[in-house]
């Protein structure tokens, strides 16, 4: 898997000279910098889960984790978006087709009962 997680990544060169400026994908700063993220959120629903131990717990666990590991959980959450998302986009694009069916069929039989009007009213 090093040859090929090495080929998976890719840096932006940044215009300004300050190293934090330069994004990364598939290195340990990308993965570094999310975990921080995560510890340093301020939202009120974290707050209330704070409360609770569960969020204090997650990131004790993210922070026990391998770096393989961290790399194998984000790739697994982006997968598990990817298909709720194509998932979401197939049931819509049912449902517009059942639709176009529905009012296909609804044109048919409405020139063929016109056709029957015409035919009793002659």
């Amino acid at each position: 898997m090093g040859q090929r997680s090495a080929a998976l990544r890719f840096s932006v060169k940044s215009l300004s000279d300050d190293p934090e400026e330069v994004s990364c994908y598939g290195g340990k700063s990308s993965v570094d910098y999310i975990a921080d993220s995560w510890r340093t959120s301020g939202s009120k629903v974290q707050e209330k889960a704070d409360s609770s131990g569960l969020v204090e717990d997650f990131k004790q666990w993210v922070e026990d984790m391998t770096f393989k590991e961290r790399i194998s959980w984000a790739v697994g959450g982006m997968v598990l978006t990817a298909g709720l998302v194509l998932t979401s986009q197939r049931k819509s694009r049912r449902q517009r087709q059942k639709l176009v069916a529905l009012q296909r069929t609804a044109k048919k039989w409405e020139a063929k009962r016109e056709v029957k009007d015409d035919y009793i009213l002659s």
